[in-house]
Formats: structure tokens, sequence, C-alpha cells
């Protein structure tokens, strides 16, 4: 049972006669293939019959996630210090009949440090009908590096992460100041 509907599929059993020395068991067991995301809540029950009596199983409870994948692009891989890059990120659910996505994208470069900005979430659906969200985040990057998006995951969806995407941030080795400072007149 899957909480009180039965769950379909054949049950097959295993188990051992018993003997003087060991009691008779049986194991059965039944592959499950679950269309819904969420906790689910399981239960074997024994109906009885003229010689055993009635008896139920400890639940045993699992969450099923959908799956994601995440895509990453850069408007441009090549930019100067303090210009702006925009990194769009699509989370993908590969399916059309599913929830939205919870809006939990980061972008981080190098090992983990996350960008600063503000993410912008637009939900779409991509080019095969599926329930996708864009995540685009626009801010001048630090440096150069390796750069990537990871969606979190919620209690609906399993979290992934990008490929990574060298941006060159070209750091000037000069710079002008005006001597002297401050001028009278």
């Amino acid at each position: 049972y899957d909480g009180s509907t039965p769950v379909p599929g054949t049950v097959t059993c295993g188990g051992q006669n018993g003997s003087a020395a060991y009691g008779a068991f049986i194991q059965p067991s039944i592959a499950i293939t679950q269309t819904t995301s969420g906790t689910h809540t399981y239960t074997a029950k024994f109906n009885g019959d003229s010689n055993y009596a009635a008896s139920m199983g400890p639940a045993l409870t699992t969450r099923v996630s959908f799956g994601t994948g995440i895509s990453l692009i850069a408007s441009t891989t090549t930019v100067q210090y303090g210009s702006s890059v925009t990194l769009t990120a699509v989370v993908d659910t590969f399916q059309t009949q599913v929830p939205p996505i919870s809006n939990a994208v980061s972008f981080y470069y190098g090992g983990q440090s996350p960008i600063a900005g503000t993410v912008v979430y637009t939900p779409i659906t991509d080019a095969s009908g599926n329930v996708a969200l864009q995540a685009t985040l626009t801010a001048p990057l630090p440096t150069s590096g390796w750069y990537y998006a990871i969606f979190a995951g919620d209690a609906t969806y399993n979290g992934s992460a990008s490929s990574e995407i060298f941006i060159t941030v070209n750091i000037p080795d000069f710079s002008v100041a005006a001597n002297p400072t401050s001028l009278a007149i």
C-alpha cells in the first residue's frame, strides 16, 4: 500500500520453510514505479489464511523527486573589468505535466564563491513543451575563471549543477590619475 492506496503490480515471494530450529518466513517484494513526487509511505499487508493470522509490516517512507538538468550560457566570454555579463541558466524538468520549479538558482565562480546580484526568474517551457525555469543574473564579474549555476532542488525536484564556462575578465595593468590632485584658480 502507498498510504491507503493499493500499489499495482505483481508481488513475488521468497522465504523458507520452518524447521525445529528455525521458524518459517515469507519475504514479498514488488517493483514500484512512482509517477508523483513527494513523500510516500509504503506498508505490506498479509490478509491471513486458514493457517496464519493477518499481519502488517512496518511502514517504509520514501521521498520521490523529479530529476532536473541545468544549462548555462553567458552573453560574452571576454569582458573588461567593471563591465557586466549576463549569465542565463535554464533548469529543465524534461516533463510536461509537473508543478512549476522553485526559484532556487545561484551563480558561482571558482570553488563556491557566489556572484553578487539579483537573479530574475521566468517560468518557461523548453522546445519540447517541458516545464522549465530561466534564471538570469547581470553583474560585473570579479575575476577570470570558471563560472557555473546550481539549482538547489526542493521537495519536488532534485538539484543539479551546470557545466562550467570560462570567462576572461581583462583587468587593466595601468591607471590614470590627475597630478596635481587639485587646482586653485
